[in-house]
């Protein structure tokens, strides 16, 4: 197999998104290309990744189903909703343009809930969130499903050092925002949730998604698709997105993205991860060369793949 070379584009382009920049691409569970110094990372809402998989192993342990309503492990919830539907974002949730998590599940149960047409917001997670801690903390469940990786909230406080952490955003409000959950909602709730918080390296990050893969998922992903005109969805992941930066995968793959600048697009069939860290919005959130730079990157990925003959 000859070996796929991304560092000219990378070299050429990458300061242009971000100071920080780490990619992985993985093939049948082997890495075939690293660049960058493993730094941690704030997920932002790839978070909603990594809290889709574990509501998959409990799925496959048989401890909830996709199909329960919320109400179920939430009593005080009053609205038809279901686990999938906070999953694929069409449970008809809005997020609110004022947050107070310990009003939270009043604001739920007073919402007039839209059509269950996708509508992505960050309360289906954080509704989530509060189904999971039903199956215990949820840092507990973090050492169950993933006890040699490490993806954790509020690494600072976990002894891991500022440095090795990338920054975020300087705001207003808080100063440069660095160790410390990137998200407002997030950071009001003590830097805890199933939408936003997590930080983790590239490496344990792949580690964890090339486990995903193992689990037999196929059926799951296949039969909870949604779509609108314009998007497309299943459990935890797009299909396709409005920006089309999963370039020439768009038909084919699973893609997340978070507001930090981190990404992942995973090909089920072939077993292929890419997986693309950067903190591109440091210093400012006003800088959109992410989008191209990581459509660039997928199309590259792709045409390699395809050369070689192991896209089928």
């Amino acid at each position: 197999m000859v070996e796929l070379n991304l560092d000219t584009f990378i070299n050429e382009n990458g300061y242009l998104v971000a100071d920080d920049i780490d990619i992985i691409v993985s093939f049948n569970q082997k890495i075939i290309y690293q660049k960058g110094n493993n730094k941690m990372y704030d997920l932002a809402s790839l978070t909603k990744v990594v809290s889709s998989i574990i509501v998959f192993e409990l799925v496959n342990e048989k401890r909830i189903n996709l199909e329960d309503e919320v109400k179920k492990y939430l009593p005080a919830i009053q609205q038809e909703i279901k686990i999938y539907e906070l999953l694929c974002h069409t449970s008809g949730i809005r997020d609110e343009v004022e947050f107070d998590y310990s009003n939270f599940i009043k604001v739920i149960n007073q919402q007039q809930l839209l059509d269950k047409s996708i509508q992505y917001a960050d309360y289906n997670y954080i509704l989530l969130y509060l189904v999971l801690e039903k199956f215990g903390s949820i840092d507990e469940l973090l050492k169950k499903y993933f006890p040699t990786l490490n993806i954790v909230y509020n690494p600072l406080e976990k002894g891991i050092k500022q440095k090795n952490i990338a920054p975020t955003e300087i705001r207003v409000n808080r100063g440069l925002v660095h160790g410390i959950v990137h998200d407002q909602k997030c950071f009001s709730m003590g830097g805890k949730s199933a939408h936003a918080g997590l930080f983790c390296n590239i490496n344990d990050f792949n580690t964890m998604i090339n486990k995903f893969l193992l689990l037999d998922m196929e059926s799951i992903l296949k039969n909870y698709q949604v779509q609108n005109v314009n998007e497309k969805r299943t459990v935890g992941f797009e299909v396709n997105d409005l920006k089309k930066q999963m370039g020439l995968f768009s038909d084919k793959a699973l893609f997340h993205t978070g507001f930090s600048g981190t990404s992942v697009l995973i090909e089920p069939k072939s077993n292929l991860v890419i997986t693309i860290f950067t903190n591109r919005i440091h210093p400012t959130r006003n800088n959109d060369n992410i989008f191209l730079f990581r459509q660039k990157i997928h199309n590259l990925v792709y045409e390699y793949i395809k050369g070689e003959q192991c896209v089928k």
